[in-house]
């Protein structure tokens, strides 16, 4: 799921605003250690903003020459380091994270939940693909080392919900670690305890969301509280689609298609111009047997998708259309009376 983890990074932004501004421009002449710090934390800070990772980590490596022991440089350069995500920086991320567990800050716990969860993913990838053949390896016994892989996949996804348990431990009701037990524990095929942790993730939401409702609706409210609000309801909008797509799929997988739909639904509420959702529901919709309402939903796929024709997406869609068409064309069929 291409969730994203903006909560994340507000509250490190913040956090680290707030502990180390020391102004825009940076203290002139001579630097002590201390203005050094400030500065180079408050360049990072602000590259960080700006997502340029290179630049954000350039900083703050500069200001760990000053201080190597300072905990917000070094949680900055873990997060910068798995935001890029390759294996290399997942599992340098993950060494720094651990280096910091002893810090109680949720956000170490929530760095090392994802950054278990990726490296469990390249893993598993690692795992299935020697299994079929589509990658070599130089093991004696290949099946024996796509097994070793799994294990290895397996286990750092338990050190990903267990970091995320951590981070709820620290910080109660956080829903980025709500986020990330959903997607884990679901990677695990613990479906229903996926959905367990969708519906607190869900809930948790819903406040929030009528939290910044009613903050848009104070008649005070200055135009930065009001950008402000909007990008929060925004971001926490997004998550709840992203959430809901991913827990269909899991409804789905397990057989709960009318909860499936239902989700999707939901979706659409939130996000009308969302493809994506109107080709799940249509497929889940035909599966159902409501070949009308399948239909509907391709048609809104198709002229809202910006997939090339050609697209396979698109041609699985048509083929869609026409078994719908089908079908129904067999239901007029069987409720015509005889003659």
């Amino acid at each position: 799921m291409q969730y994203q983890h903006s909560l994340a990074r507000a509250a490190l932004a913040g956090l680290l605003y707030l502990a180390f501004a020391c102004g825009s421009d940076g203290p002139k002449g001579e630097m002590t250690d201390e203005q050094k710090l400030g500065y180079y934390l408050e360049n990072a800070l602000r590259f960080w903003e700006m997502k340029e990772l290179d630049r954000t980590e350039d900083q703050a490596l500069r200001g760990l020459e000053v201080d190597p022991d300072s905990e917000i440089l070094l949680l900055l350069v873990g997060w910068v380091r798995l935001r890029r995500g390759s294996a290399e920086d997942i599992l340098s991320a993950i060494v720094i994270f651990e280096d910091l567990e002893s810090t109680d800050d949720y956000r170490v716990n929530l760095g090392l939940g994802e950054a278990f969860e990726r490296k469990g993913v390249f893993y598993d990838e690692a795992s299935r693909d020697i299994a079929s053949g589509r990658r070599f390896t130089d093991a004696r016994d290949p099946e024996q080392r796509s097994i070793e892989l799994a294990d290895i996949s397996f286990d750092s996804w338990q050190e990903s919900i267990d970091s995320y348990e951590r981070a709820l431990e620290l910080k109660p009701e956080n829903r980025d670690a709500f986020n990330g037990l959903l997607r884990v524990t679901s990677l695990m095929g613990r479906n229903h305890e996926s959905i367990g942790w969708a519906k607190k993730l869900l809930a948790l939401l819903e406040t929030n969301v009528t939290f910044w409702r009613k903050q848009l609706e104070r008649p005070e409210i200055t135009a930065r509280d009001e950008r402000r609000f909007r990008n929060l309801l925004k971001a926490d909008t997004d998550l709840e689609v992203g959430a809901r797509l991913h827990t269909a799929t899991v409804f789905r997988l397990i057989g709960l298609n009318e909860e499936a739909v239902a989700f999707l639904d939901r979706v659409i509420e939130l996000d009308p111009e969302l493809a994506e959702a109107y080709s799940r529901r249509a497929q889940i919709l035909f599966e159902l047997g409501r070949y009308e309402k399948a239909s509907y939903s391709i048609d809104r796929f198709l002229a809202i998708s910006k997939f090339a024709f050609e697209h396979p997406s698109i041609t699985k869609a048509l083929e869609l259309q026409s078994d719908c068409a089908l079908a129904m064309a067999r239901e007029r069929a069987e409720l015509a009376p005889s003659r």
